[in-house]
């Protein structure tokens, strides 16, 4: 079963309720007290081998989609880099030359999980790293071993991302960041959480977007519990959202 929620889920002592989940016409309905309820339709479950082959190509898609949705109003754009093949984007703005990051460990994690080699514990690492690690106000789930991480920055922005293993399920860890977020407080910020079926190979998202700088969390489980999560942010410097609807407007590319 597949989940989408946004703020109307309720609140009590700062967690969450689900009084109410009722399978109807293919649909799963999460209703909260004083809420309507939300509907979230259930998709066809693919094949264990065709959700690993597909795995990768929808990640990097929603990568690029999920960094366009918080930067492209400022003139940014992402795009995949490369063949396709792999986790490689090109940042690109107003003016300058273009930007590249690349998640290149990630590439090999989900080639070994396709054919069936290992699971996501199997291929966690050794440990957080300390170089390359997120800025402090980016939040990384508890426990987990680092795959990756890279960034990209201008005087104008920062974007940048961790690949990580954590021994959870999806709608643990995805559930955690939510949580994160209303103790941290978002008002003025628009969130979403999407949580696919346990065990699907479905992408799960979290997404906490403010003005000036967003966190978003893609989380896929394979059929041994442990998942995958990229972590992505992005942030601004004061005044640049200005700054680039100046330059595009001026004809910036």
């Amino acid at each position: 079963m597949s989940v989408a929620l946004s703020n109307g889920v309720s609140r009590r002592r700062g967690f969450f309720r689900f009084n109410t989940v009722a399978l109807a016409g293919g649909c799963l309905l999460v209703a909260g007290a004083g809420a309507a309820p939300e509907v979230a339709c259930l998709q066809e479950n693919e094949s264990a081998a065709d959700v690993r082959r597909s795995v990768a190509p929808k990640l990097v898609g929603a990568i690029a989609t999920a960094l366009n949705s918080t930067l492209e109003g400022r003139g940014w754009r992402v795009t995949p880099a490369g063949d396709g093949s792999g986790f490689a984007f090109e940042v690109s703005g107003p003016k300058g030359r273009p930007m590249e990051f690349e998640f290149s460990t990630l590439t090999g994690i989900l080639d070994k999980l396709a054919r069936g080699e290992a699971g996501f514990a199997e291929l966690g690492g050794a440990g957080i790293m300390e170089e390359g690690s997120p800025p402090e106000w980016v939040p990384v789930y508890p426990g987990v071993r680092s795959n990756a991480s890279t960034s990209a920055k201008t005087k104008d922005l920062v974007v940048g991302g961790g690949g990580y293993v954590a021994d959870a399920s999806t709608a643990e860890v995805l559930m955690w960041y939510f949580k994160w977020a209303d103790r941290i407080g978002t008002s003025g910020a628009s969130r979403k959480l999407y949580i696919p079926a346990s065990g699907s190979g479905g992408i799960g998202r979290f997404e906490l977007v403010f003005d000036l700088w967003s966190v978003t969390v893609f989380a896929t489980e394979d059929d041994r519990g442990a998942s995958l999560l990229v972590v992505l942010y992005t942030k601004f410097a004061e005044g640049a959202g200005i700054w680039a609807a100046e330059a595009t407007s001026a004809g910036g590319s």
